[in-house]
C-alpha cells in the first residue's frame, strides 16, 4: 500500500477526534466527569477539564486490531484500557476518587510489555524480553509526563509520527489515523483546553510508538523522535533523585514544562519551543538513517 492509500486513514482518525472528543466536552459538562480529587494539575482552574480524550482514539485502535487483523497491537490497547481504569477511578463515580497506585500501574505495565515480547517475536532471550519491558514501560510513561499543559503530548506527537512515517512507511495506515486524530484532538485540547488527553490517551500514544518501533527492531529511534519524551522523563528522574539524596531541587518544578512555567512562559511558548525541539530530533533520526541505509 503507497502513502496515498495509506492516507485514507486521516479520515477516520480526525472524525474520531472531533465526534468523540466533542461528544466527551458536551457529556463530561452534563454530568461533571472532572477529577475529583487530584494533586496532578499545575493550575487549579484545570481541575474542571475531563481527562477523557484519549477513549475516541483508543476505541478506534480496537476497531482497526480487529478489522485489519493485526493483534501485534494488543499491547497498545491494552495498556490504554489501563489508563481508561485510571481515568474513571479519578472522576469520583460511585465514591472512587483516586488513581491507581504507582506500584498497580508499573506491575500492570510490566506484564503487557511481557505479552508484547512474545507478540513482537522480542524472545531470544531474558534479557531481550527484558529490554522490550523496559522500552515499552519507558515509551508509555514518557508520553504521560508529557501530558501536563494544554496541546504540549499532542503536538510533540504529531511530529514524533510523522518522522516515524519516514522511518518506518510500512505502518503508515496506523500514523496516518493517529495523525488525525491528533488535528481533530486539538480543536478542543488547544489552549484553553476544553479536554485532556489523559492516561488513556498517553498510555496509547506511548504504547503505539513503543509497539511499533519495538516490532520493528528500531527501538533505538525513538531516542531522537521522542526526545522532548526522553527530557521530560530525566527531568523527573533527576529531580526526584537529587532531592531524595539532599533535599534540594534541580528544577522549580518537574516534568521540565512545569519548570519553564514557573519561569513565566506561556503555555503556547512552552509548546511551540518543545515542539520545535522535537522537530531537531526528528530530523537527526531520519539523517542517521539515511545515512545507515546508504
Amino acid at each position: 500500500m503507497n502513502p496515498l492509500e495509506m492516507s485514507k486513514w486521516l479520515l477516520p482518525g480526525l472524525l474520531a477526534g472531533l465526534g468523540g472528543c466533542g461528544l466527551i466536552v458536551e457529556l463530561a459538562s452534563e454530568r461533571n466527569l472532572w477529577q475529583k480529587n487530584s494533586r496532578d494539575f499545575y493550575e487549579e482552574a484545570k481541575r474542571r477539564v475531563p481527562p477523557l480524550g484519549g477513549i475516541p482514539l483508543l476505541i478506534l485502535l480496537i476497531v482497526i486490531m480487529f478489522w485489519a487483523r493485526t493483534f501485534y497491537m494488543l499491547p497498545a490497547i491494552l495498556i490504554g484500557l489501563v489508563g481508561t481504569v485510571d481515568d474513571f477511578m479519578k472522576l469520583g463515580i460511585k465514591g472512587i476518587n483516586r488513581p491507581l497506585k504507582a506500584r498497580e500501574k508499573i506491575v500492570l505495565q510490566l506484564l503487557i510489555g511481557v505479552l508484547g515480547a512474545y507478540l513482537w517475536g522480542r524472545t531470544s532471550s531474558i534479557w531481550e524480553i527484558g529490554w522490550v519491558v523496559i522500552v515499552f514501560m519507558a515509551v508509555v510513561n514518557a508520553t504521560n509526563m508529557t501530558d501536563g499543559i494544554d496541546s504540549l503530548l499532542a503536538m510533540t506527537s504529531i511530529v514524533s509520527v510523522l518522522f516515524s512515517m519516514l522511518l518506518l512507511p510500512a505502518y503508515g495506515a496506523v500514523f496516518f489515523m493517529l495523525v488525525g486524530f491528533l488535528i481533530g484532538f486539538l480543536w478542543f485540547n488547544a489552549h484553553p483546553a476544553d479536554i485532556f488527553m489523559g492516561d488513556t490517551g498517553a498510555f496509547t500514544i506511548g504504547g503505539i510508538l513503543a509497539t511499533i518501533f519495538l516490532r520493528s527492531r528500531q527501538e533505538l529511534y525513538l531516542l531522537l523522535i521522542g526526545i522532548v519524551f526522553v527530557v521530560e522523563t530525566l527531568s523527573v528522574i533527576i529531580q526526584v533523585t537529587y532531592f531524595r539524596k539532599t533535599g534540594k531541587r534541580v528544577f522549580l518544578m518537574s516534568p521540565l514544562h512545569h519548570h519553564f512555567q514557573k519561569l513565566g512562559w506561556s503555555e503556547p511558548q512552552i509548546v511551540f519551543r518543545f515542539t520545535f525541539f522535537q522537530t531537531l530530533g526528528g530530523m537527526t533520526a531520519t539523517v542517521i538513517a539515511y545515512v545507515l541505509a546508504r
